[in-house]
């Protein structure tokens, strides 16, 4: 099994078009759904990633840390993003609002973006060609 994510991607494009979804559409659909669930776990390697910190720190501070929202304090990083959604937005004065508002949306999505350089496989979200991102990482790397 030397390319998993292509042999992932076939079959599913098998299924959709036997489905009698169109090709073009059916691949498209599969890149759209490789790339939500590549950003998917991004945010939850990052959500894991904080509670794995707070629970360190509060152990090198003799404390417990994260402990009552969920098991073991999973959940806290959602509170915490719950609350800060809640709070009143605050607009200081001569600020352009639109770009205030999606300053942090832009700053996550491009965070995110990062990883679509990334090459987890020869073929990840291109049907049978090698990705252009697949051949610059390793020709760069030896």
């Amino acid at each position: 099994m030397s390319d998993p994510f292509g042999q992932i991607g076939q079959f599913f494009l098998n299924l959709l078009t036997g489905l009698g979804v169109e090709a073009g559409l059916a691949s498209f659909l599969l890149k759209v759904a490789g790339a939500a669930a590549l950003a998917t776990g991004c945010l939850f390697s990052t959500f894991f990633l904080i509670w794995a910190e707070r629970k360190l720190l509060a152990r090198l501070q003799d404390r417990l840390g994260p402990n009552r929202t969920g098991p073991f304090g999973m959940l806290q990083t959602i509170a915490d993003f719950a609350k800060l959604v809640t709070k009143e937005l605050i607009f200081p004065s001569g600020v352009d609002r639109p770009v205030f508002l999606l300053a942090p949306l832009l700053v996550v999505m491009s965070v995110v973006g990062i990883w679509a350089v990334v090459p987890f496989a020869p073929r990840f979200l291109r049907r049978g060609r090698r990705s252009p991102t697949w051949e610059l990482w390793f020709s760069a790397r030896e």
